[in-house]
């Protein structure tokens, strides 16, 4: 309704949305307020995101970040928390970084983006909390998913649009991963191939552990191949 117009664009802390659908829970920072007028009605549009942004910019001041003595990539990650409340949950297998290996330039929110970034993970937002997961793009590789039971069964009737659309890449079965300043090299392969169709080498300053680069390994020729894009759109599910 109109009227939540002036409770939204007013104060100074940031509004949160708390929606439960079906005993499911969000909480949404609001974002984006637009409103609309015209003869005989108005209305409000608003977008929002998951509280883990609070940690990104506009909302958190750039830094520059250095770890001053060993540590590891999880610890940088909540480390670069402290002041600001997000919870990290670390779903990786974690590595060791040298001491002022790491160098970056971002948000809190950022340095974890960057972290994942390097092993070629993915970050998830939790619901109704102000946490965030770093967990792998791929658990199994493709090759495995074949006799691998699925964790989850969607109905075709549960879906309420669908879409399928083919992106295949290069079939590469090994791949280089190597630090920069520091670090490791190690070639990466599909168990049962020789690594000869190598993807091009990739490198990354926090490479530094053979633990990293198996898993950027692992993130790299997953999405290798023949695959495809789909899209669903799908109600909320309990």
């Amino acid at each position: 309704p109109a009227a939540l117009f002036e409770r939204l664009t007013t104060g100074d802390e940031l509004p949160v949305f708390d929606i439960t659908i079906d005993a499911m829970r969000w909480l949404f920072v609001v974002e984006s307020v637009q409103r609309s007028r015209e003869f005989g009605g108005s209305g409000v549009r608003i977008t929002g995101r998951s509280l883990t942004i609070l940690a990104g910019e506009p909302y958190q001041f750039a830094q520059n970040w250095v770890n001053d003595g060993p540590t590891t990539a999880a610890q940088i990650a909540e480390q670069a928390q402290v002041f600001t409340g997000l919870e990290v949950e670390w779903q990786l297998d974690d590595w060791p970084v040298p001491d002022r290996v790491w160098t970056f330039s971002g948000s809190p929110l950022a340095v974890v983006q960057r972290v994942a970034e390097s092993v070629g993970a993915v970050l998830r937002s939790a619901r109704d909390e102000n946490r965030i997961a770093v967990m792998p793009r791929y658990r199994l590789l493709p090759n495995e998913w074949p006799e691998t039971a699925p964790d989850v069964d969607i109905h075709v009737e549960a879906v309420m649009t669908d879409s399928f659309g083919r992106s295949d890449r290069p079939s590469y079965d090994g791949i280089y991963v190597s630090g920069q300043q520091q670090g490791v090299t190690c070639l990466g392969r599909l168990a049962g191939t020789a690594g000869e169709r190598a993807a091009p080498v990739v490198t990354d300053l926090l490479i530094t552990d053979s633990v990293a680069a198996q898993q950027r390994g692992v993130a790299e020729l997953g999405a290798a191949g023949p695959q495809a894009t789909v899209r669903m759109t799908l109600p909320v599910l309990t």
